[in-house]
């Protein structure tokens, strides 16, 4: 058995068996004296575990002592010597000799049975082991002896010293944080280089998702990124993406405020302003948040001069005195577009565009109406016959096919029913741009008279853009189109 024991001795000597087992260590197990049994048949009903571990006891019937060693009781008992050998047995008697015949012989007499062998002596005991105490200098510990010969000593290991204290360290240095306006931030910490993050990036530049966006233009090898701003309402705090497009600054959606005031005269709503994209042939309004509100020419103007008196007074059949630039019902810093910046915009993104600067009825443009339509939403034709032709947002003007609506007089009647026409087909802009007919034969109280309003047109299967010139009557509360706002110049 090669168990290793770990034992601890408050006084006196120990005798162990297991001499030359290895021992290694002790722990402090505090027995003054052994644990006495009168019969080594109750070993077996005393506790054996890691409890009490070294603890000894001697059996009375078997001069024996055992120790625990955390599983079963071990004899501290020295060897048994070799059994001694069998004495030899005693020579057989001789036969009786065979009697005469006639009368049987007597029986011969049994020898006697030689004697048992003697047994042999018992071996010497096997010589203890023991332990004790012993210190040398600041050391305590145990000196193992096996007979006379010393086996081992052990020795308690000291303490170790508590280490100092560390040096408190330094106060760190105060960190600095500085943004650069332009989606950047630097942290500095003390002497340390400074550390930057960015808000966001667009290709290699970071900006601020805050006042600007990342616009993405073409695609496959052509693709590039665009940084534009963000314009924000203060009227009711509404954001637009703008888009930068030669030397003008557009709105990238339509317009969406809830216009409220109608113009003095026009009494057949309770709406100044209707949702666009709506169900077509009914009054179910759009998504305001995807296609923008539509407004009747009068709002667009901003006729009740609500935010301004540029357009005050221009509706119908009324007399517009309006000139230069026009806020209407954009936002401030922004104004209705005439139509000399469409055309700009127009020739910008086709050279070979000529305006036809006489007002004729209709006015054809040319491919501008492929690059200036979204990609996506433009899904029925309006003429018979055409197909839809996708388009191309090459500048990320994204207008969207948000139809019309129309103010429909019932026939006998004086009342007017909305209806909404050519969503998914078709978009309308209107612009600032008035003038009178110069018509002699024209009746000023007739309903096609006075003024004249140009109108951009889209349509899903045209690549050109229409210049439509509206008279009176269309500019009258029962045609409401959508509005796109034109920055300021400085």
């Amino acid at each position: 058995m090669n168990k290793k024991y770990l034992l601890a001795f408050s006084t006196a000597t120990l005798m162990f068996a297991a001499c030359g087992d290895d021992v290694t260590e002790v722990t402090n197990i505090q027995q003054s004296g052994l644990a006495v049994l009168e019969k080594g048949e109750k070993l077996s009903k005393q506790a054996c575990d890691t409890t009490n571990v070294g603890e000894m006891l001697f059996v009375m019937d078997s001069s024996a002592a055992f120790i625990c060693d955390g599983e079963s009781w071990q004899t501290l008992k020295g060897t048994d010597g070799a059994d001694g050998k069998d004495g030899a047995n005693g020579k057989d008697g001789s036969d009786g000799k065979d009697g005469e015949k006639g009368a049987d012989g007597d029986s011969g007499k049994s020898t006697d049975s030689g004697k048992d062998g003697s047994d042999g002596k018992d071996g010497k005991d096997g010589t203890s082991c023991t332990a004790k105490s012993v210190k040398k200098d600041d050391l305590e510990g145990f000196e193992i002896s096996c007979g006379e010969t010393v086996i081992d000593t052990i020795w308690n290991g000291k303490d170790g010293k508590n280490g100092k204290d560390g040096v408190n360290g330094k106060d760190g240095a105060g960190c600095t944080l500085e943004d650069d306006g332009n989606g950047s931030v630097s942290v500095t910490c003390g002497e340390s280089e400074p550390v930057t993050w960015f808000k966001a990036l667009c290709g290699a530049k970071s900006y601020d998702p805050q006042n600007k966006y990342c616009l993405e233009l073409g695609e496959g090898d052509d693709k590039k990124y665009q940084l534009e701003e963000l314009l924000t309402d203060s009227r009711d705090n509404q954001v637009y993406r703008t888009i930068t497009i030669g030397d003008q600054v557009w709105m990238a959606e339509n317009l969406n405020y809830n216009l409220k005031v109608l113009p003095e005269g026009e009494t057949d709503s309770v709406q100044a302003s209707w949702c666009g994209g709506g169900e077509n042939g009914s009054s179910n309004e759009g998504d305001c948040s995807v296609y923008g509100r539509l407004y009747r020419w009068s709002g667009a103007m901003d006729s009740v001069a609500a935010f301004s008196d540029d357009g005050k007074g221009c509706g119908y059949k009324v007399e517009c005195e309006s000139s230069g630039i026009v806020r209407g019902v954009c936002p401030e810093g922004w104004h209705l577009p005439s139509n000399v910046e469409y055309e700009t915009l127009f020739k910008y993104i086709n050279p070979e565009f000529v305006p036809d600067l006489e007002h004729s009825t209709y006015k054809v443009g040319n491919d501008a109406g492929l690059a200036l339509r979204s990609k996506a939403g433009w899904t029925v034709t309006t003429d018979v016959g055409f197909s839809v032709i996708p388009g191309t947002d090459a500048y990320g003007f994204s207008a969207l096919p948000a139809g019309y609506l129309e103010f429909r007089r019932e026939s006998f009647s004086d009342t007017y029913n909305p209806l909404y026409f050519d969503a998914g087909g078709r978009t309308f802009f209107w612009t600032s741009s008035v003038y009178e007919t110069d018509d002699p034969d024209t009746d000023k109280d007739d309903d096609y008279y006075l003024l004249v309003a140009e109108v951009i047109e889209l349509k899903s299967e045209a690549r050109e853009v229409n210049i439509l010139n509206y008279t009176g009557f269309s500019l009258r509360s029962n045609y409401l189109y959508s509005v796109r706002c034109i920055k300021d110049s400085n």
